[in-house]
């Protein structure tokens, strides 16, 4: 997972971890947003187009 993260990051791609669901193992994820539950989806859709 961290490196599907760090990658993305590395090419620019904004990223964002769905912490709903996945992780057990318990690994830290350095994404742009970490998101508790679907809707904060929305959130950051709507905050990165306004940002540009």
């Amino acid at each position: 997972m961290e490196r599907d993260i760090a990658g993305a990051k590395k090419l620019g791609i904004k990223t964002a971890w769905a912490k709903y669901g996945h992780n057990k193992l318990g690994e830290k994820v350095d994404a742009h947003h970490i998101l508790k539950r679907f809707e904060d989806l929305v959130e950051v859709i709507k905050c990165d187009s306004e940002n540009g």
